[in-house]
C-alpha cells in the first residue's frame, strides 16, 4: 500500500545569519516547509505556535543554547526530532545531546550533502512510523465481527454475540479447537469495545512453566527471586484499562488458579515479592481447546474459577463442521496474500474446491490459511491446482481397518453422515448390507442418502 507523503516542517536555529541562509537554501525543497530562528528565545516562541517535524539547532548560542532548547522541545513536543549543530564536537557534548533526546548531531563546517542525507534519513524514518501507525489502525479495523467470515449459522451466531457483549465488562470464555480463530474472536470483542484504544495483551498459559506464570501475570519486584534483577510489570498491569487475553487457560496450575481467581474478584494485584496491592481495570477474556467441564470432574480446574470465567461462553466451531464457510475464507486469504506478496490474484480450480470440501481439516482455519499462502507462492498458473497440496488423511492402523475416524467435537449430524458413508464404502455400496450393519431399514437409509445428496457432493454418486 502506498502512502502519500505530507509536507514536512523544518526549523533552523542559528545566531549566524549566513549559516541560517545557507542551510535554508540547501534544504528548501517542494516537500519541506523551512522556517528559521536567530536565537533560542525566538525558536521557543515559534515552537509554541507551530509544531515541527525536525529542528536543526546550533549548540552555542547566547542565553538559551542548543541543549536548553533541546530540553524545552522534548518537554513540550516529544515527537519533534532534533539535530544539534556544533563546532564543539567533543564526545561529551554529543553524548549529552543524545541523552537529552537528540536524534543526532552534526559538526561544523557542515557538508551540505551529509546534512541532506541525514535529514532524508530522519524524515524517511518518520514516514515509516506514520505508515506503521496507519497499518495498525487498519489492522484494528479489520479485526471486527464483520470480518469473521462465513455464512454458517454458528459463525453468524458468534458475530452476533460479539456485538451484544463487546460493550460490557464481563469476562468471556471462548472454547474451540486449535486453529479455529479464538484469538480473532477475542480481538474483535476488544476492538468493538470502549477499550479499543487501550492495550490488548495476550499470554499463552501453556507456554509458561508454573514457576514463571505468576511473575508474567502480576509482575515482580527486584530481588523477588534468583534472576529478578529489576522490577517488572506483569500483563495485568500492562493491560490496565484494556483487555487481557489468556489462551490455553486450562494449563495453569491449581495454585495459580487460586491467585488468578482472587484478582478477578477484587481487581487488585500484588507483584511477586512485593507488599503493596494496587487496583487494575482489566477485562479478561480466556480461551481453551480443552473441555473444561471434564477438567472440573477430575479436579484439574477449579469450579469457582470456571464459573467466574464462563459468564459469557462463545463456542467456535471446527472448520469441518462449517465447510460452507471455506469458499469465502479461501477467497479472503488469497486476496490478502496476493497483496502482501505482490502476486497476481489467483483462483481455486474446481478440483481443489472439491478436495477442500472433502478434507477433514484437523488444523482448522489456520491450516487452510497456511495451505493457501504456500500454494499461492508456488503456483505458476492463473489458478491453484491439486498438485500443490498434500492432504494427509488420518492414518488407520493395520489392526483397525474396520474402524472409522470421527474427531472429537463433530456434531451428531456430521457423525451420522461419516458413519453411513464409511459403512457404504466398506460394503462396496450395497445398501441392504449397509442398512443391516447400521441397524436401520433400507428405506431409512435411502431417505437419509436422498437428503445428504442435496448438500454433500460425496453422496451424489451413491
Amino acid at each position: 500500500m502506498n502512502y502519500k507523503r505530507r509536507k514536512y516542517s523544518l526549523l533552523i536555529v542559528d545566531d549566524d545569519k549566513y549559516v541560517r541562509e545557507v542551510l535554508a537554501e540547501a534544504l528548501t525543497k517542494p516537500e519541506f516547509d523551512v522556517s528559521t530562528a536567530s536565537s533560542g528565545e525566538q525558536a521557543i516562541t515559534i515552537l509554541n505556535k507551530k509544531k515541527f517535524d525536525l529542528v536543526l539547532s546550533d549548540l552555542k548560542m547566547k542565553k538559551i543554547d542548543g541543549l536548553e532548547l533541546l530540553k524545552h522541545i522534548k518537554t513540550s513536543s516529544r515527537d519533534t526530532d532534533v539535530v544539534i549543530i556544533t563546532a564543539y564536537g567533543t564526545v561529551e557534548t554529543a553524548v549529552k545531546a543524545l541523552k537529552l533526546g537528540a536524534y543526532d548531531y552534526i559538526l561544523k563546517p557542515i557538508e551540505v550533502s551529509k546534512l541532506r542525507n541525514l535529514v532524508k534519513h530522519i524524515l524517511d524514518h518518520r514516514q515509516l512510523q506514520i505508515e506503521n501507525i496507519e497499518l495498525k489502525r487498519q489492522l484494528e479495523q479489520s479485526i471486527l465481527p464483520e470480518n469473521i467470515l462465513g455464512n454458517n449459522s454458528q459463525t453468524i451466531r458468534v458475530r452476533e454475540v460479539i456485538k451484544q457483549i463487546a460493550g460490557s465488562h464481563v469476562t468471556v470464555l471462548i472454547e474451540g479447537e486449535s486453529g479455529t480463530g479464538k484469538e480473532l474472536v477475542a480481538r474483535s470483542i476488544h476492538n468493538l469495545s470502549h477499550r479499543r484504544h487501550k492495550p490488548f495483551v495476550t499470554i499463552n498459559c501453556g507456554a509458561l512453566p508454573p514457576t514463571l506464570f505468576e511473575s508474567e501475570l502480576f509482575g515482580h519486584e527486584k530481588g523477588a527471586f534468583t534472576g529478578a534483577l529489576y522490577q517488572r510489570k506483569g500483563r495485568f498491569e500492562i493491560a490496565h484499562q484494556g483487555t487481557l487475553f489468556l489462551d490455553e487457560i486450562a494449563e495453569i496450575s491449581l495454585e495459580s488458579q487460586v491467585n488468578f481467581l482472587r484478582v478477578l474478584e477484587d481487581s487488585r494485584i500484588r507483584r511477586v515479592g512485593g507488599d503493596e496491592e494496587f487496583s487494575v481495570d482489566v477485562r479478561v477474556i480466556a480461551a481453551t481447546n480443552k473441555n473444561l467441564k471434564k477438567h472440573l470432574a477430575t479436579g484439574e480446574f477449579r469450579e469457582d474459577l470456571f464459573y467466574r470465567l464462563n459468564v459469557i461462553n462463545i463456542q467456535v466451531s471446527p472448520l469441518r463442521n462449517r465447510k460452507e464457510d471455506i469458499p469465502l475464507l479461501a477467497k479472503s486469504f488469497l486476496q490478502e496474500f496476493s497483496v502482501r506478496h505482490k502476486i497476481p490474484k489467483k483462483t481455486l480450480s474446481p478440483e481443489v474446491q472439491k478436495a477442500f470440501l472433502n478434507y477433514h481439516w484437523p488444523g482448522n482455519v489456520r491450516e487452510l490459511r497456511n495451505f493457501l499462502e504456500r500454494a499461492l507462492l508456488l503456483s505458476t498458473g492463473k489458478s491453484i491446482t491439486p498438485d500443490l497440496f498434500s492432504f494427509e488423511e488420518p492414518k488407520i492402523r493395520d489392526d483397525a481397518k474396520d474402524q472409522i475416524y470421527i474427531p472429537f467435537g463433530t456434531s451428531a449430524k456430521e457423525a451420522e453422515k461419516e458413519l453411513i458413508l464409511s459403512t457404504l464404502s466398506h460394503v462396496k455400496g450395497h445398501r441392504k448390507n449397509a442398512a443391516h450393519i447400521l441397524g436401520i431399514s433400507v428405506r431409512s437409509l435411502q431417505y437419509r442418502l436422498k437428503e445428504y445428496q442435496k448438500h454433500d457432493e460425496r453422496f451424489q454418486t451413491l
